[in-house]
């Protein structure tokens, strides 16, 4: 059972439970959606790891350079594959409603990733997803190592 938060109205659900509160939220398709972008990051781990010798590259470098470049405000390269993340066919903006649209829009960011041959642009673009889907860049690394 959950206590109120002080200044808070403390209508957490039927019965209290976090369970209650998040389906009373209704997020439920935002959880799914999330899951489902998710699943691009062993995609972008799988391709990266096919283009990149890091027994010659030293890893930490290449993700630090990847974060930066990801997460720069201005003077950053075009990336067609964070363009793509964050602009479905064109349309501004994908339907979370719409769990079919949600689907359609991986699977052809998994075709992009698979078609794409710059291991810096796959990089930049897969901090990019991760931090979305709420990693912080610290935890990137560890996501896509």
């Amino acid at each position: 059972m959950l206590e109120p938060a002080a200044g808070s109205l403390g209508v957490y659900g039927l019965d209290g439970a976090v369970s209650d509160f998040v389906e009373a939220q209704g997020v439920d398709e935002y959880l799914e959606a999330n899951a489902r972008y998710a699943t691009l990051l062993a995609v972008f781990r799988e391709r990266i790891a096919a283009m990149v010798d890091f027994d010659r590259v030293e890893p930490r470098e290449f993700w630090r350079r990847a974060v930066r470049e990801a997460l720069a405000e201005s003077n950053y390269d075009s990336n067609p594959v964070i363009d793509a993340m964050f602009d479905a066919g064109g349309t501004g903006a994908v339907s979370i409603d719409d769990a079919g649209t949600v689907a359609a829009h991986v699977e052809r960011l998994a075709e992009m990733i698979q078609r794409e041959s710059n291991a810096e642009t796959l990089a930049a673009a897969a901090v990019m997803l991760a931090v979305s889907l709420g990693y912080s860049p610290r935890e990137v690394q560890r996501t896509l190592d």
